[in-house]
């Protein structure tokens, strides 16, 4: 079967697809070429097997064929995806070990990049949102779980393993632990004391039971306890600090039901005290600007940097 990349160097307006594919929902969303949403569509995720969950996708795929894309469509998704085989990891999705773009373009007859979901978010941040006038740019996604993307003069770099960006699953650093008292947990990766176990919103309830004894939902806690808060606040700088020793990003752009939290940027950016180099400046901490449509947006981005890179 002939698979067809499309074009949007002919000078003709050509909508572009974005998916944005979660464990309980897959939304497409239509674009135009100057990256405006014309229309949008949302249905269940069929998670019963594998080609249920390829047939869910495929229905989303004719949809946006429907509204006039002719072959530009990138899909975000949650796991690790190989970069040279196109396997997946996935603990929410019936994908591991299947190469699903490839199975994807087998069943439509067109090449769709697939991108790992905090990715496209970091990518639709860095190119048209917040992260816009920054070269180095890092999307930190923080909410059920913790994980984000790299972006380097609006593009994703090349990685090993697909896991760049697993910023969640690095290890809580001893003095942290030892000065704050925290609970060394087991992580659902597989390790033990990752960021996430206590950073993600499941996390700040686990840090407040810790702290407190009580039993409240992540917003509640957020308002109402503040030793809480400051802690959190404690441990999210550190994190953001090992980011900057290792990728040092000029902007930090915050995604994620606790990432949006209001004000949330201001209060990371002054909690960074002591937990920077000497003599290196901080990287701006911002809110993002696209919320849940990151997804649908940065997978289409991605999909027509792919297509202007094969047309090169």
């Amino acid at each position: 079967m002939r698979l067809d990349t499309g074009t949007i160097l002919d000078g003709i307006s050509t909508l572009i697809g974005g998916i944005d594919l979660g464990g309980t929902k897959i939304e497409a969303r239509a674009y135009d070429d100057a990256m405006t949403e014309v229309s949008r569509r949302r249905i269940p995720t069929d998670t019963t097997s594998y080609q249920a969950l390829l047939a869910s996708i495929t229905d989303q795929v004719s949809w946006l064929k429907d509204q006039g894309v002719t072959s530009t469509i990138g899909l975000g998704t949650p796991g690790l995806i190989h970069p040279e085989t196109g396997r997946m990891l996935s603990a929410n999705l019936p994908a591991t070990g299947h190469a699903l773009g490839a199975d994807l373009a087998a069943l439509t007859g067109h090449i769709i990049p697939v991108i790992k979901d905090c990715r496209a978010f970091a990518l639709a941040e860095a190119t048209h949102g917040a992260g816009i006038g920054y070269r180095n740019v890092i999307g930190l996604i923080i909410g059920t779980g913790v994980a984000g993307g790299h972006v380097i003069d609006r593009t994703i770099p090349p990685d090993h393993n697909g896991q760049s960006g697993e910023f969640g699953h690095l290890p809580l650093p001893a003095h942290i632990v030892s000065e704050l008292d925290l609970p060394v947990l087991a992580c659902g990766c597989g390790l033990v004391g990752c960021f996430e176990t206590l950073l993600s919103g499941p996390g700040l309830t686990r840090l407040a039971h810790h702290m407190t004894g009580q039993d409240q939902t992540a917003p509640d806690i957020w308002t109402t306890i503040p030793e809480v808060k400051s802690t959190w606040l404690r441990i999210a700088a550190s994190l953001v600090g090992i980011i900057s020793r290792t990728a040092d990003p000029d902007a930090i752009v915050l995604g994620g039901g606790l990432g949006t939290a209001h004000g949330l940027a201001d209060e990371l950016a002054k909690a960074l005290d002591g937990n920077l180099l000497a003599g290196t400046a901080p990287p701006r901490i911002l809110p993002a600007q696209f919320g849940d449509a990151s997804g649908a947006f940065g997978a289409a981005i991605y999909a027509q940097q792919h297509v202007l890179k094969g047309a090169t």
